[in-house]
């Protein structure tokens, strides 16, 4: 789990921000964790061989749907879009799965359960030691440097959700 210190090359964790339609034109959300240093996004990396910081959150992502009552729902943090896992990885990703689960359960016993998948999102966020969430504002190709982006720090998190919705909340 990322630990906060005083090392200048430090990457810095961010949430990119990721909405899209499903096939019924309900959205769909995702908060991946990439690396957001020096006004830069990069995705992070993990290999077994060459160790890089917080490569074990390398593909980890949070998930919600959206409902007929324009609610999201899920709450997801899973590992996705993965390239290859080995015994080495996958042990890795299960730790670090368990850490952000124990970080949880602290917050749960001390707060009750996450409301809502912005409360949960925001525990997470703590769990990770992330504190800016960015947001694709204009696409021009497939390269983070090409593309325009809205930064912000994770207290917008229930802003951006609420606008990312295509159905009213009843």
């Amino acid at each position: 789990m990322p630990k906060k210190n005083g090392n200048a090359n430090a990457k810095t964790l961010a949430f990119l921000f990721e909405r899209t339609l499903l096939y019924d034109n309900r959205a769909h959300v995702s908060l991946r964790v990439v690396d957001y240093t020096e006004s830069k996004i990069r995705n992070l990396s993990y290999h077994s061989l060459y160790p890089s910081d917080h490569g074990e959150l390398d593909g980890l992502v949070l998930k919600a749907f959206e409902n007929e009552q324009g609610q999201w729902l899920g709450g997801s943090v899973e590992y996705y879009d993965l390239y290859a896992v080995d015994i080495g990885r996958a042990e890795v990703m299960l730790k670090t799965l368990r850490q952000i689960r124990q970080h949880l359960d602290r917050l749960n016993t001390r707060f009750g359960h996450a409301e809502n998948f912005g409360q949960f999102a925001i525990r997470v966020a703590d769990a990770l030691g992330i504190e800016t969430i960015v947001k694709e504002s204009k696409h021009n190709s497939g390269r983070y440097d090409d593309n325009d982006y809205v930064i912000g720090n994770i207290g917008d998190l229930a802003y951006w959700l609420d606008s990312a919705k295509t159905v009213e909340a009843e």
